[in-house]
């Protein structure tokens, strides 16, 4: 009888312990996936900062020195914080800074939508062509929102 619960315990614990890897894998997964969406906007703003500047322009909550300055800045803060979360350096705090980005630019984007402005994304300025607001941007910036923070509730502190 000792033998059995024994067994059991052992048992029990083998199966269990590839669940845990496997959300060990889908965690990094989901964290170089984030990381590399937010550095590659980023590194894209860089690139494209007069079609990022034009973007901000289509919101009309920004001065001409604020814009100037968000796209001066912003990109090249999301293209670090972006690829230092992609490697895994400092999740628990880069992960949440980029939920509150990500939330921020989420209520900016559904003010100006709510007010039925026509405005350019900019998330990811490929082109020249405007990159209107929509469903689409709502329900991938909650995924990204909710993606991160999961991130972060399950990163340790020690492992940051």
């Amino acid at each position: 009888m000792k033998t059995q619960i024994a067994d059991s315990y052992i048992n029990m614990d083998l199966r269990w312990k590839p669940i845990g890897s496997q959300v060990a894998l889908l965690l990094t997964a989901m964290r170089v996936l984030i990381g590399g969406i937010i550095c590659a906007a980023g590194v894209l703003k860089v690139i494209n900062q007069e079609s990022f500047y034009r973007s901000l322009a289509t919101y009309g909550f920004f001065s001409e020195t604020m814009i100037g300055f968000i796209a001066s800045v912003l990109p090249h803060v999301e293209a670090m914080v972006g690829l230092l979360f992609l490697f895994g350096i400092g999740t628990r705090l880069l992960g949440v800074t980029i939920a509150v980005m990500l939330t921020s630019f989420t209520l900016v984007a559904g003010l100006a939508y709510a007010l039925n402005s026509s405005v350019d994304c900019g998330c990811l300025p490929l082109t020249n062509q405007a990159d209107p607001i929509g469903i689409g941007f709502f329900l991938r910036n909650t995924l990204l929102i909710l993606s991160t923070v999961w991130i972060v509730s399950k990163t340790s502190r020690e492992g940051d």
